[in-house]
């Protein structure tokens, strides 16, 4: 779970800002999930060293707690709500090789197009 929050913040951030501020967008991001990459271990083995083991488990808990009521629907306004993404390659159909399609999960996925 922890891997992929990085993915969505970004996706999530630029739906909501406008083209100009993405940038500075990124570079606060990085800034900040660098700063928690580097303060999130040391807080929690700290927490760990005094308390136990389980205290990873209730950090992890915790940190998750805080990043669901911060980050609510309401929160969010869609002022700059950008409906497609700013990329004019992303129409272009997609084409595999013949061989690609005799595997199942290929088939599966390309047929929801």
């Amino acid at each position: 779970m922890v891997f992929t929050l990085y993915p969505m913040a970004v996706a999530l951030a630029n739906d909501h800002v406008k083209p100009d501020d993405r940038v500075p967008l990124s570079a606060m991001l990085l800034v900040t999930f660098g700063l928690g990459a580097s303060i999130g271990p040391l807080l929690s083995s700290a927490m760990m060293k005094l308390w136990g083991a389980s205290m990873l488990y209730i950090f992890m808990a915790a940190c998750s707690a805080i990043l669901v009521f911060r980050v609510r629907a309401d929160a969010v306004t869609g002022e700059n709500l950008v409906e497609a993404a700013p990329c004019s390659s992303c129409r272009r159909p997609v084409t595999w090789p013949a061989h690609r399609w005799r595997q199942p999960l290929t088939r599966a996925l390309m047929s929801r197009q």
